[in-house]
Formats: structure tokens, C-alpha cells, sequence
């Protein structure tokens, strides 16, 4: 091989290395196997906002799961993480309509149970979409990689079962299985008579002659 092809084929190398540097998002998650959120509709929105979210946290990387109801309590949302394999939720809320809507986006650890960052967004003269769209992972993104971290320690399972609403539950039966006639049953059978105490044994009187 002359030394001018084994020149062209380095610079084809590195020109295939810097290429894929920079189709790499410049902010990574902690860890690719640990990136699934929930994501509760948001309070007083027609689903607009939320998916929105939704479609901008998908960019980043991350497994997103919709239907899903919140808990009560700190403990229930970590037990819910660990049946799930959730690092955390997504929650929001949604204020006014228009060029003065305000959203506020709650992320709570999967590892916690409790809310570690939520800011509000809709403050630009752009509005509430362009807003998400150029702040929501820059103010986002450094807490989702610290509960991305959080996910992999190990857990305690609580000792209560939690169950989990997550949509219409799955029928066991099926709806044609034929009914069983009462002919089909098999026939009870006939109660056994009960001997008597006198039937098993001759009662003989002590003092008779």
C-alpha cells in the first residue's frame, strides 16, 4: 500500500470520528440503562404542553410511560420505581392561556420519592412552546442525570404491596367459556348411615344374675 492511500484512509477515519462527535447530544444521561420516567398529565392542560414535554424528553434519550396514576406518599413512589424500574416522574401545571400561559415541571426521584427540581417556564417573548423547547433541558437535564445516577443503588422494598393503576386490568376468563349445566356435575353421593352406639357392641347390665 503507498503511503498516499494509507494517508487518504486516516483522514477518512477521522473524518468518520468527528462526524459521529458531533451528531452526540453534548449533555449525555448518566447511564443508558436507567432512563425511564413517568410522565402524570399536567394540571389544567388539554394534553397540548404535556406532550410537548414528552416529545422533548424523547430527544434526550429518555423511555417515557403515559398512563400511569400518582401515589400519596414519598414511600409509594419509591416502591413504584422499583416495581417499574422508573428513575422518577414527571409532573406539571399548567397557569393562564395564551402569551401569559405559565408551566411549571416537576421532576421527582424514582430513588427519593420526593420533587428535586421544578422550574417554570413561559417567561419569553417567544411563548410557552419555544420557551420549553430552549430552556427545558438546560434546566432539566442536571437533575435527571443525578436521579439517572440515584437509580443504581441499591433499593429496600417496602413491606407493603402497592398496587399500581395503570390502566384496565387484563380478564383472565374468557367471556364464551360455556357454562357447566347442573346435569354436567357429577352426582352428590348418598349420605352413609350412622350407626348407632347400641348397633356396635351388646350392652350386657353388671348386676343382673
Amino acid at each position: 500500500m503507498s503511503f498516499d492511500a494509507l494517508r487518504s484512509r486516516v483522514r477518512l477515519a477521522a473524518f468518520v470520528s468527528l462526524s459521529f462527535a458531533v451528531a452526540t447530544p453534548a449533555v449525555a444521561l448518566a447511564t443508558n440503562q436507567h432512563s425511564k420516567l413517568v410522565l402524570f398529565p399536567f394540571r389544567s392542560d388539554d394534553d397540548e404542553i404535556s406532550s410537548h414535554v414528552v416529545r422533548l424528553l424523547r430527544a434526550h434519550g429518555l423511555e417515557i410511560v403515559t398512563g400511569v396514576r400518582p401515589v400519596d406518599s414519598p414511600e409509594q413512589y419509591r416502591e413504584m420505581a422499583t416495581q417499574l424500574l422508573l428513575v422518577g416522574y414527571v409532573e406539571g401545571s399548567v397557569r393562564g392561556t395564551g402569551a401569559k400561559a405559565r408551566v411549571t415541571v416537576r421532576l421527582r426521584s424514582g430513588y427519593s420519592g420526593r420533587i428535586v427540581a421544578q422550574p417554570t417556564f413561559g417567561d419569553s417573548r417567544g411563548g410557552l412552546r419555544h420557551d420549553l423547547g430552549e430552556k427545558l433541558w438546560k434546566r432539566l437535564g442536571p437533575a435527571v442525570n443525578r436521579i439517572c445516577k440515584d437509580a443504581t443503588k441499591p433499593r429496600k422494598r417496602s413491606k407493603t404491596t402497592l398496587t399500581i393503576d395503570a390502566g384496565t386490568p387484563i380478564e383472565t376468563i374468557p367471556r364464551d367459556q360455556p357454562v357447566e349445566s347442573p346435569a354436567a356435575a357429577p352426582a352428590a353421593s348418598p349420605p352413609k348411615p350412622q350407626l348407632s352406639a347400641t348397633s356396635a357392641a351388646t350392652w350386657v347390665d353388671p348386676f343382673a344374675e
